[in-house]
């Protein structure tokens, strides 16, 4: 029997300046998105502070990474009714 996998993510995987270029980080994001679309029970931490972050514009967020949160609110939110 297969256990579960926990993914915890800071919101510092979405900002491109924490990576060497723009691209580098989009190749992560990538990785990363068929894992949290189809296998990942996604929540929004902190009573919604962890959302409430990307809203600003104080950040470099990566456009894949923007693109990949859209599509985890509309899963989350189709699941969740």
């Amino acid at each position: 029997m297969a256990l579960i996998s926990e993914y915890a993510l800071t919101p510092d995987v979405f900002d491109q300046t924490c990576y060497g270029s723009a691209e580098v980080c989009g190749v992560h994001l990538q990785g990363l998105t068929e894992i949290l679309l189809h296998e990942a029970l996604v929540r929004d931490l902190r009573g919604g502070e962890w959302g409430k972050l990307f809203l600003g514009n104080h950040r470099v967020w990566h456009l894949h990474g923007k693109e990949l949160l859209k599509k985890l609110v509309r899963t989350w939110t189709t699941r969740s009714g």
